[in-house]
């Protein structure tokens, strides 16, 4: 299950959202930078965590399903979003042979 996001922005600002896919030692957390399906428009996944930068501002999100059968996003807190990624990391060590 999906929902689309539009970020309001300017063509000529930075915006973009990136899923979280664990820690980075490069960047503290790792991201895979979403291609818009069109002019700030982003398809989220449910359960995945996403940065958005827009308008000058940064915030996280988690993408989650809803009672009705949609798709809603709820804002994290950093710490929330570290907790998580490196959680992530811990399951992809465990899985690996």
């Amino acid at each position: 299950m999906s929902m689309i996001h539009t970020i309001r922005g300017k063509l000529d600002s930075k915006c973009w959202i990136a899923e979280i896919t664990g820690t980075d030692s490069a960047n503290d957390l790792a991201r895979n930078f979403l291609k818009p399906i069109s002019s700030f428009r982003y398809k989220l996944l449910i359960d995945k965590i996403y940065e958005i930068s827009a308008e000058g501002d940064r915030w996280f999100v988690l993408c989650h399903p809803t009672p009705n059968g949609g798709a809603a996003t709820a804002k994290l807190t950093r710490e929330q979003v570290n907790a998580w990624a490196k959680a992530q990391d811990i399951i992809r060590a465990a899985a690996r042979p």
